[in-house]
């Protein structure tokens, strides 16, 4: 099994550009195969998968699947999924057990600028259980999403709440890590955000770097209705 010489955290939370940005990165074949590998769900998908049941099995398949052939292991972890795990050194996953597998680790934090409309794309998922499309035509609703200023002023306090938790544990650890963003950097030509993080990784990049990313904005003329409701309620 290759061992990888870099490994990057992409620290993110719900609905910030997250999936999209690990997609792209994936596609490139330079950058490891970025998942939610510690989060519970998507862990069992793939234990079930590789037929795993003790987590240091598990760990090694993690990395052996998701280690490109030029050592670059990357992973996404969610701030609770962070917290309730990674932070907890009773844990079988804890603060030291992905940093002492290669020299190098690296964080890339991902956030969105907009709190209100990220609250809103977490509330619509709520609602309706669509994580991503990838069709030309958006998804249709089986239920409609019911505006609840309530809740929406709640996710809004909750994302800020995980942005400062992420800032406070790079404060505690005396790092910078590369922030990206999702209104700045993934509004625009994927490839630029991806040459942007290969370099804040020491990655060589071609001059041709082939960049793929399927997936669609959820956002919609609903999503923009909600955004007029709230801020009437303010």
């Amino acid at each position: 099994m290759m061992k990888p010489h870099t490994v990057y955290m992409v620290c993110a939370t719900p609905r910030s550009g997250s999936g999209l940005l690990c997609e792209a990165l994936w596609s490139t074949a330079l950058a490891g195969k970025p998942d939610e590998y510690f989060h519970s769900g998507t862990a069992e998908e793939y234990a079930n998968e590789w037929s795993t049941t003790r987590f240091s099995d598990y760990l090694a398949k993690v990395l052996e699947f998701g280690t490109t052939s030029n050592g670059v292991f990357g992973f996404k972890i969610m701030w609770t999924d962070f917290q309730n795990h990674y932070l907890n050194h009773s844990a079988t996953l804890n603060a030291s057990a992905l940093r002492d597998v290669a020299p190098e680790f690296r964080y890339i934090w991902i956030r969105r600028q907009d709190k209100l409309r990220q609250a809103i794309s977490i509330w619509k998922r709520k609602q309706t259980g669509i994580i991503s499309w990838y069709d030309n035509e958006p998804p249709e609703y089986e239920r409609i999403p019911e505006f609840n200023f309530s809740a929406l002023n709640h996710l809004v306090q909750q994302v800020r709440a995980w942005d400062l938790n992420w800032a406070s544990y790079f404060k505690s650890l005396e790092v910078s890590p590369l922030v990206i963003t999702y209104e700045e950097d993934l509004q625009q030509d994927y490839t630029v955000v991806v040459r942007k993080i290969l370099n804040y990784l020491t990655i060589p990049a071609p001059e041709d770097l082939n960049v793929q990313a399927k997936r669609k904005k959820l956002s919609d003329e609903l999503s923009e209705h909600f955004v007029r409701l709230y801020q009437s309620r303010e």
